[in-house]
């Protein structure tokens, strides 16, 4: 048995205050169990005013984590929130890593912190919760494949730190009070647990029926499309014009693996002056492309697909989503709509934990019905427990 706790607070500047609010909230002394983690998403600021420290050091435990555009919990939400998730049980164990830097070198730190998580564990994980950092030249899909590579056949369920701003320079990722830009924090979980994922992208009407086929490209990089210049390809699509592709970071590109698992959506996080286009996930060469778009209405629709699949987890002690920021972006001046959205189906369901993200990773399965870890961006996902 495993339950899920939350907790949240608007306070920024007033430690004690913040502290507090959140202890009230969790009740420990009456609802926490043998063994508890902590999962943690807020607002840059509640690092820089010392609220995230003075919080991991007054819990019993460790907690990972990552700042966010905007959260919900409970009866709650917010862009200027701290949300916190404690999972607890008597069956389960949990243990929490973070890894060196991942800017220049990506294999060796993963591989040096997945040890030091088995190690701390003591048994072989049954879930992988980890937030990556969001560094332009790697990509949040290397990072996982590091980390899938190293795991085997372990679900993970996770997310790619964000913040408010355009080059999200404020994005970190958190472990037990420290924050990082260039490091991945892991929660592993290991005992009886079998969660179950769901997951909602761009609506098929909004694929475009023409594909393409990737003809060039290195991991996340993508140069070519139909033996065609990408800049040359979206020109024939009218998505490109003066050297340059017209919102670009608003294109979802969807790739469709040819596994029978479901295709996933792509974002372009920036061109280089090459016109390489630097994507959110791998493009590997032979996979068909599709250009796909979203708009105000495709957000809710499919965010209430999410919270019906949800749902008929009657027997889920709670449910953990994340929400790609790319879906955030076409809301408009009602930048809260999605979040409502959960506080008001959910807050008095089960308990839940929501936060933008700057990059999903949920498995999938393919039509063999294989469990596959996959990365994916214009998406929500969410896992119940």
């Amino acid at each position: 048995m495993m339950r899920m706790l939350t907790a949240h607070t608007h306070e920024i500047d007033d430690i004690e205050a913040a502290v507090s609010e959140i202890l009230a909230q969790l009740d420990l002394d009456n609802k926490a169990l043998a063994n508890s983690a902590g999962i943690i998403t807020c607002y840059p600021d509640y690092l820089e005013t010392g609220v995230v420290k003075a919080l991991c050091d007054r819990l019993p435990f460790e907690l990972v984590g990552c700042t966010t555009l905007g959260n919900a919990t409970g009866d709650s939400m917010g862009m200027m929130m701290l949300s916190l998730t404690v999972l607890t049980s008597d069956e389960l164990t949990f243990a929490t890593v973070a890894s060196g830097s991942l800017f220049d070198e990506q294999k060796s730190p993963i591989a040096e912190a997945y040890k030091a998580g088995l190690d701390a564990l003591g048994r072989p994980p049954a879930l992988l919760i980890p937030f990556l950092p969001l560094i332009n030249h790697v990509g949040g899909e290397l990072l996982l494949e590091t980390l899938s590579d190293m795991a085997g056949d372990v679900p993970i369920f996770g997310t790619v730190a964000c913040d408010q701003n355009l080059d999200y320079h404020q994005s970190h990722v958190i472990r037990n009070g420290e924050y990082f830009r260039d490091a991945m924090s892991l929660l592993l979980v290991a005992g009886n647990i079998s969660p179950r994922f769901t997951l909602v992208s761009i609506p098929d009407a909004k694929v475009q029926k023409h594909h393409a086929i990737i003809t060039e490209s290195e991991g996340h990089l993508l140069r070519k499309v139909n033996d065609m210049p990408l800049l040359d390809y979206m020109q024939t699509l009218d998505l490109a014009e003066g050297g340059s592709i017209e919102g670009a970071s608003a294109i979802p590109f969807v790739v469709d693996f040819g596994d029978g698992s479901r295709p996933a959506a792509r974002a372009i996080y920036m061109v280089t002056e090459d016109h390489v286009a630097v994507c959110g996930g791998s493009m590997p060469v032979g996979a068909t492309l599709a250009i796909g778009s979203i708009d105000f209405d495709d957000v809710l629709e499919t965010t209430d697909d999410l919270l019906s699949e949800i749902r008929t987890g009657s027997q889920s002690q709670g449910a953990l989503a994340f929400s790609c920021v790319s879906r955030n972006l076409v809301l408009g001046a009602d930048l809260e709509a999605e979040l409502d959205r959960y506080r008001t189906t959910l807050s008095s369901h089960i308990p839940y934990h929501v936060a933008y993200s700057g990059g999903e990773v949920c498995p999938v399965y393919t039509s063999a019905g294989k469990l596959v870890n996959r990365f994916h961006n214009f998406t929500a996902v969410a896992c119940l427990f």
